[in-house]
């Protein structure tokens, strides 16, 4: 059956004003006070707090005990049996894991070791959306958490690949470029997508997500800040 405007309304909540009852695994946003969702993350609420688990572009950061407010939708296919074995997962990534940002996800993932697994060959850059699902795909051992084909670079900045490989070439000027392997996996899924996809089954595909987004990207409009 389809999914209701109202069940997505009754099923993303503010940290601030929403009681944790229960342990849990959910993917996080943060929305400034025009309503956009400009950064994600993930929240696990354990032993009666929110912990954030989160790439800020420059630092991967495990932050327990989160008082800031933030958005989130819970993922059904974590049981909060597993919450504490995924608590345990983000904190051995965090020691291994070096991402450097860049518009880039191929599908890879962090392992149970905490260490970024590529079978694409493509190293480990990532926007925030893409560590998340990173983490997650990596916890939950399925073959794929976002069917990540199916986006592009749609919503790439049209400068970004050009000053991306001039850069590479300049710290690495002894090494050999694959700037078709850079391109093949090029895209972006935005905060917003990410959201959406907590409601859908996995593999979670574009064409269901394009048929919830705008009523995500609304229900999260209506709980940003006070301005």
């Amino acid at each position: 059956m389809p999914i209701t405007i109202e069940e997505i309304d009754g099923e993303l909540f503010r940290t601030d004003s929403y009681e944790i009852d229960s342990d849990f695994v959910g993917v996080a946003v943060y929305v400034d006070k025009e309503g956009v969702a400009h950064h994600s993350g993930l929240v696990i609420a354990y032993q009666g707090n929110y912990n954030l688990f989160h790439y800020t572009g420059s630092d991967v950061e495990f932050n327990d005990n989160v008082t800031r407010a933030f958005i989130f939708k819970k993922l059904k296919f974590v049981s909060k049996e597993e919450v504490s074995a995924f608590y345990a997962h983000c904190l051995v990534i965090q020691k291994n894991a070096n991402p450097m940002y860049g518009y880039f996800f191929a599908g890879d993932y962090y392992n149970k070791e905490g260490r970024y697994f590529s079978q694409s060959g493509v190293e480990e850059y990532m926007t925030c959306v893409g560590f998340c699902i990173s983490v997650v795909k990596g916890f939950i051992e399925a073959e794929e958490y976002f069917y990540y084909e199916d986006w592009t670079e749609d919503g790439v900045p049209t400068w970004f690949f050009q000053q991306f490989i001039k850069e590479l070439r300049e710290q690495n000027p002894n090494a050999t470029i694959d700037e078709t392997l850079f391109r093949r996996h090029l895209r972006r899924i935005t905060p917003t997508e990410y959201t959406a996809g907590a409601y859908l089954d996995i593999p979670v595909r574009k064409n269901h997500v394009d048929q919830i987004v705008e009523p995500v990207r609304k229900a999260l409009f209506d709980r940003r800040p006070a301005k």
